[in-house]
């Protein structure tokens, strides 16, 4: 699970994989070069020629399912205007930071971002100031603070950039969005091109359901309750954020009960989904 790269992604029309990356192509360069000699073949040796053929895509195939998304059908483009960055633990390294720059553009001084967080006391207000901080330091100015514990009227709420979706508990932090109506500002804004920075529980929410939330050693309670986990759907990828080796059997094992793709990522780590393609930052 250390090396969680996605090498294809879903077809845009059917089913089956496409390279995403230089590693995709160089097997399916590999694949081309063991197969057609293979097919060139069928006249001189038609029984070699079958079992080579049927085990190299075989292999191909296996590749592609453990290194690509989970497959299912589709028919027409993902939305090309999404843009997220799904973290653990925020903006944690240069590189991780090089990427977020990158997505959200010049002049940064201008750029508004939209921090949403659940900051019940003093310690956890002291994480928000903490992401505040470190996006100033890197030349962002227009930031908006949400506290879903002492919300805003969100109607006055303008358009935004950046939309920074912090930790915590993932079904408080649920429950709380819907509850003051913000879960619409963010899935409009984000569908309409705002980069969307998940941390943790962020990460979490951005995908199709928060039943990982809940899941293995380190889950988080649901103490509110919480019936309805669907997340915001903008991706069908499932983050398990805080990764670490010790935690590869819960990772495993919540796959097996899920067809989507389930992404772990370690606090140094981050998925970037942008333009349709996916690609993990380290």
């Amino acid at each position: 699970m250390k090396n969680n790269k996605i090498w294809f992604v879903n077809k845009t029309y059917g089913y089956g994989w496409t390279p995403a990356t230089w590693e995709g192509w160089l097997v399916i360069f590999l694949w081309l070069i063991l197969f057609v000699p293979l097919t060139l073949a069928v006249e001189h040796n038609l029984p070699f020629s079958l079992i080579g053929i049927f085990f190299v895509t075989g292999l191909l195939i296996y590749i592609c399912y453990k290194k690509g998304e989970k497959p299912h059908w589709q028919w027409g483009k993902k939305n090309q205007n999404l843009k997220l960055l799904l973290t653990s633990a925020g903006l944690a390294n240069q590189k991780i930071k090089e990427v977020f720059l990158a997505e959200v553009g010049e002049p940064l001084k201008e750029k508004m971002v939209l921090l949403i967080a659940y900051a019940q006391n003093n310690d956890e207000q002291f994480y928000v100031d903490k992401s505040v901080e470190e996006l100033q330091t890197l030349g962002m100015q227009k930031i908006t603070i949400f506290n879903l514990h002492k919300p805003t009227v969100v109607t006055n709420l303008p358009k935004f950039d950046v939309i920074y979706m912090c930790g915590g508990n993932t079904f408080s932090i649920l429950k709380k969005l819907r509850e003051t109506g913000i879960d619409k500002l963010v899935i409009s804004q984000v569908n309409s091109g705002a980069l969307y920075v998940g941390v943790s529980a962020g990460s979490i929410i951005a995908g199709p359901d928060i039943k990982i939330a809940g899941h293995g050693s380190e889950g988080d309670p649901n103490d509110v309750k919480l019936v309805d986990l669907s997340g915001f759907k903008f991706t069908d990828t499932i983050i398990f954020p805080h990764y670490r080796e010790l935690l590869k059997s819960e990772v495993e094992s919540f796959q097996r009960l899920v067809k989507n793709p389930v992404i772990a990522l370690t606090d140094n780590q981050a998925l970037l989904i942008s333009g349709g393609k996916s690609i993990i930052i380290e």
